[in-house]
């Protein structure tokens, strides 16, 4: 997160951003999952006036992507010079746009809820993200370092890699769905030696 080193003019203001706008209902319908969610339109309908009122500016823009996820910065700006920004890394598992593009989406609409304090009327609790994640097996694990072997991919830099992606310690770390981003960047370096 990166601030002005005063922020005291800032943060009363966003409180009252928070306070004004509370919660806000959940307008969207995913057919796949048969749920309801925040759009992004309904959450900056409900945002824009109570920043405005309060002098902040909100602004959304991309600082890098390394092809398998993108850093989303989301900036508050005060008329007092005051700001903050937040940057969320969002994972990238599909590299069509539509998929990219929802998935920058997403992040739009999480990033401002949590900078503002906001909450949608069914908020979960935190369910979804407690929920167990599947890692690859011992097989996959062994046949991935015989692939960086094989591929003559540098193995530090590797691990290095997976760790910063997809927060894996270990290759038995590696979520399943993460398997074929990390096989096919590993098949991609073969014959690049």
């Amino acid at each position: 997160m990166n601030r002005s080193e005063d922020i005291t003019k800032l943060m009363p203001a966003v409180g009252a951003v928070s306070h004004a706008v509370q919660k806000v209902q959940r307008d969207g319908t995913n057919p796949h999952f048969k749920s309801k969610y925040v759009t992004l339109e309904a959450l900056m309908d409900a945002v824009r006036d109570p920043l405005l009122a309060n002098g902040i500016t909100l602004l959304q823009w991309f600082d890098k992507t390394d092809g398998n996820k993108v850093d989303l910065i989301t900036g508050l700006f005060h008329t007092s010079g005051q700001f903050i920004e937040s940057v969320l890394s969002i994972p990238l598992d599909k590299k069509n746009a539509q998929a990219v593009g929802s998935a920058i989406t997403y992040g739009r609409r999480y990033s401002i809820s949590s900078l503002l304090g906001i909450v949608d009327t069914n908020d979960d609790d935190g369910n979804k993200a407690s929920e167990e994640i599947r890692y690859i097996s011992t097989q996959q694990a062994t046949n991935i370092l015989t692939l960086i072997k094989d591929v003559g991919a540098d193995e530090p830099k590797f691990r290095a890699w997976i760790k910063e992606s997809f927060n894996a310690d270990t290759l038995g770390r590696i979520p399943e769905s993460a398997l074929n981003t990390v096989l096919s960047t590993l098949e991609a370096k073969r014959g690049t030696k």
